[in-house]
């Protein structure tokens, strides 16, 4: 049986693994390794794959993160950290199943909210079922985060279910806008990619530009790199660039030089770059 000592120093250094991995500290992988065992297999390859997902590696970090389910399927965290990863890559098909038991244990909880919301929204030919959920999501949030708009998952979702399913994209831009006047830091750069995916949806080039220019700027006032942000970016100048008529080969090799984007990743992108260049709607059928 474990001691009292001996749990308060394991739940200290898997906090002090947390840190140092969030500040992409060097000193990680020396201490990570007082978790490397099979009492403490899970706490290990959690820590690996949360330092892996930081770093922008998400390859590895899916890998850590599947060693986890392997040994515990209902590890909560891990299924929330997993379906950032999905997300992130914009392969709402992989990260669904996850996301939808996350939201249906929590259905309080914003971010599991957001997160099922987005596979939703982006999945195509959609149930009755799913698009029950998808209301009821839209129907919780103006009732509980009515009071509190700082809070930038409100706008987010309220805005795209404007767009996408209400077909409204000046009621969808105006919430934008209110939760960039009302938000600071990265978090605006969370709601300019939701504006720019707005101005897309209605095949606004003009107001994908401005998106992409404020987004930039945004990205430029960070005092740390924004991994995640970064793939973002990149993956929408390539939408835009061939609304614009750019030549695949060129947008190709420009995603292909980006070392953070899963290989998956990559070709999701060039997918909805070839539904563009071939005339047709990406992302969304609701």
């Amino acid at each position: 049986m474990i001691s009292y000592e001996e749990e308060v120093k394991e739940r200290i250094m898997y906090y002090y693994c947390l840190a140092l991995a969030r500040n992409k500290s060097c000193d990680f992988e020396k201490e990570v390794l007082y978790f490397n065992s099979d009492e403490h297999y899970i706490m290990y390859h959690f820590l690996k794959g949360y330092h892996y997902r930081v770093l922008g590696n998400f390859s590895m970090a899916e890998k850590s993160y599947q060693n986890v389910l392997r040994r515990n399927p209902r590890d909560m965290k891990t299924r929330r950290e997993l379906v950032f990863i999905y997300v992130s890559n914009q392969e709402y098909e992989m990260a669904i199943d996850l996301a939808k038991e996350n939201y249906k244990q929590n259905k309080n909880n914003i971010h599991y909210m957001q997160a099922y919301f987005d596979c939703l929204i982006y999945k195509r030919n959609k149930t009755e079922k799913e698009m029950k959920d998808l209301r009821e999501i839209v129907d919780i949030v103006k009732t509980i985060y009515q009071s509190i708009r700082v809070n930038s998952m409100y706008y987010q979702i309220l805005a795209k279910n404007e767009a996408f399913v209400e077909h409204n994209k000046e009621l969808a831009i105006k919430y934008i806008n209110e939760g960039i006047s009302k938000n600071k830091n990265s978090i605006i750069s969370y709601l300019l990619k939701e504006r720019f995916d707005i101005y897309e949806y209605f095949k606004d080039i003009e107001g994908m530009e401005d998106s992409i220019s404020q987004l930039k700027q945004e990205l430029n006032k960070l005092e740390i790199d924004d991994v995640r942000m970064n793939n973002i970016l990149v993956g929408r100048e390539a939408l835009l660039d061939a609304y614009k008529g750019k030549k695949r080969t060129s947008i190709q090799m420009s995603i292909n030089q980006n070392k953070y984007l899963t290989d998956s990743g990559k070709a999701k992108i060039m997918s909805n770059v070839d539904k563009i260049l071939n005339g047709q709607n990406i992302f969304y059928d609701v």
